[in-house]
């Protein structure tokens, strides 16, 4: 199989994304690009990720993933990055396992215990991120009074970026390896999969 039939492949069938343009997505959620890449107005979210891929971009392709996925789907990318920090044998931190239960179930009981998770977090518990960004999983600031309010623009994906970066950055000298493997994890959610990757620890 040659490189562009795999490319082709790499991107197709992704119908979890936005169906917005983008140079939309972009615009929507704030998103500031590290790579120069050349975006017009026909261009869709496996387009950019596709030229994003041919500079060897991860971080970017991470960062439009984060956003361009559904806020369930995006969180739960979180917390599978979340798990591979995890030492072997590692008891789950508490606001991990909330994210987690609000992906399994979706309430505002379960997104009042991952704001109670993230609050109680400990100063250096990364997965305190997975558990903020299921507080914004219905596009609101919270429960309650809060539910009167919208999450701040693009505040979700920037959280699961944060996830995802920490991740990748986590063991410096398999960095691309990381990488690969969550853009490959994010790609196979966007498709509809699990994330689940076979190959991955």
């Amino acid at each position: 199989m040659n490189t562009e039939t795999e490319t082709h492949h790499e991107f197709t069938n992704l119908q979890k994304f936005s169906t917005l343009s983008a140079a939309d997505l972009l615009a929507q959620e704030g998103i500031r690009l590290q790579t120069e890449v050349l975006i017009e107005p026909e261009v869709t979210i496996p387009d950019l990720l596709a030229a994003l891929r041919g500079k060897n971009a991860a971080m970017d392709r991470l960062r439009i993933i984060a956003h361009a996925l559904p806020r369930r789907e995006a969180v739960w990318l979180s917390c599978l990055a979340a798990r591979e920090m995890l030492p072997e044998g590692a008891k789950v931190p508490e606001p991990l396992a909330a994210a987690e239960a609000w992906v399994f179930k979706p309430s505002d009981a379960t997104r009042n215990a991952a704001e109670k998770a993230a609050n109680e977090a400990a100063p250096r518990d990364l997965t305190a991120f997975c558990a903020s960004a299921a507080v914004f999983g219905d596009g609101k600031m919270g429960t309650g009074e809060l539910a009167k309010h919208p999450a701040p623009a693009g505040a979700l994906g920037t959280l699961v970026w944060n996830v995802l970066l920490k991740a990748m950055l986590f063991d410096p000298p398999k960095m691309a390896e990381a990488g690969d493997r969550l853009i490959a994890r994010g790609l196979d959610i966007a498709r509809g999969g699990n994330g689940r990757l076979k190959d991955a620890t």
